[in-house]
C-alpha cells in the first residue's frame, strides 16, 4: 500500500510539471520508506464529447457515450526520476516486498506514465499507468524452488505502477 501527496503545476497551456512524496506501507522489516517523484509533462487540452450518435449498437455503448457527453476528459504524458530510501528496523535483515529481497538503502528508477483524467465540477477521476526502471538493482528474487544458493537470484528492474484517485481542483 503507498500513501502520498501529488502536486501538479501546470504553466502555459500544455506543460505540467509534477511533485509527488509518500511512504510504502507493506514492506516487511522497513519503517516506512519514504520517496519522491518529480516529473515533467504534456496535457492534451480538457475535451468534451458533444451529443450521442443515433446508431448506436448496444446498451452499453449508448451509456459509455452518454458518460462521455457529461464529463469533461483529458489526458498526461509525465516522464521522470523517483528517489527513495529504505531503512531497515532490524540490523542483518532484509527487506521483503511480496517476495523480492532489497539489497540496499537507496532508490532511483526512471518512471513514464499515462494519465487518464475525468472532471465532475471540481473532482477528478483519475487512472494512471506508469512503468519504472530501477537504476540502482534493489530489487532480487529468488525462486522458492531453489533448496541452495548456488544460483545467483534473477535482479529486477522494470515495475509496472497502474493505480487510481480521486482529487479535489481548486
Amino acid at each position: 500500500m503507498d500513501y502520498n501527496l501529488n502536486y501538479g503545476q501546470f504553466h502555459g497551456k500544455n506543460r505540467v510539471y509534477r511533485v509527488k512524496a509518500g511512504f510504502i506501507k507493506d514492506l516487511d522489516n522497513a519503517d516506512y520508506p519514504p520517496y519522491a517523484t518529480f516529473r515533467y509533462g504534456f496535457r492534451s487540452s480538457t475535451n468534451r464529447a458533444l451529443g450521442v450518435s443515433s446508431t448506436t449498437g448496444s446498451i452499453s455503448q449508448l451509456l459509455f457515450e452518454l458518460f462521455q457527453s457529461v464529463f469533461s476528459r483529458n489526458f498526461e504524458f509525465t516522464a521522470g526520476p523517483t528517489i527513495g530510501y529504505i531503512d531497515k528496523s532490524e540490523s542483518n535483515s532484509t527487506v521483503d516486498y511480496h517476495g523480492y529481497n532489497v539489497k540496499n538503502s537507496f532508490l532511483l528508477s526512471l518512471d513514464a506514465g499515462f494519465r487518464l483524467h475525468y472532471n465532475i465540477w471540481r473532482f477528478r477521476l483519475t487512472g494512471s499507468m506508469f512503468m519504472a526502471y530501477n537504476l540502482t538493482n534493489n530489487f532480487e528474487y529468488r525462486h522458492s524452488s531453489e533448496s541452495n544458493n548456488l544460483k545467483s537470484p534473477d535482479i529486477i528492474r522494470w515495475f509496472f505502477k497502474p493505480s487510481v484517485g480521486l482529487s479535489f481542483a481548486y
